[in-house]
């Protein structure tokens, strides 16, 4: 009986452990996180660019800015929808994070210090009703 309270325990504290490692790669924020100013921002420059390996081509147009303050960020759009930002705080490579509306309510709640975030559904969607 103890050993089967071992195996128990330490398959309770993996799983545990498994959870916190996911919630620290991302967070979510079920009102938002503040997303940059793009109005009171200097633009730098804008490019198209493959981020959504689902869509073929050069789908979203990134667009580079700089606060006052020195933060550098990128906003993400496709179809005219912004769904993304890129930002850097210490203004050195890499973006220290990435905001995304997951549903495509104009709601950044998603924030991930990890590159691979995956593509939001309704962007998939919207590509389908194009064709």
């Amino acid at each position: 009986m103890a050993l089967r309270e071992i195996v128990l325990s330490a398959v309770v504290g993996a799983a545990v452990s498994l959870t916190t490692v996911q919630t620290k790669a991302a967070e979510i924020k079920p009102d938002g996180w503040p997303v940059p100013d793009v109005s009171g921002s200097r633009f730098l420059k804008e490019r198209k660019t493959d981020i959504i390996s689902e869509i073929p081509g050069r789908e979203t147009v990134q667009k580079a800015y700089k606060t006052t303050e020195g933060t550098y960020f990128n906003t993400l759009e496709y179809n005219g929808h912004k769904y993304g930002f890129y930002v850097d705080v210490d203004g050195r490579s890499p973006m220290e994070y990435t905001l995304l509306d997951r549903d495509g309510d104009g709601c950044f709640e998603h924030k991930s210090s990890n590159e691979s975030w995956g593509t939001p559904s309704y962007l998939l969607a919207s590509n389908t009703e194009r064709e």
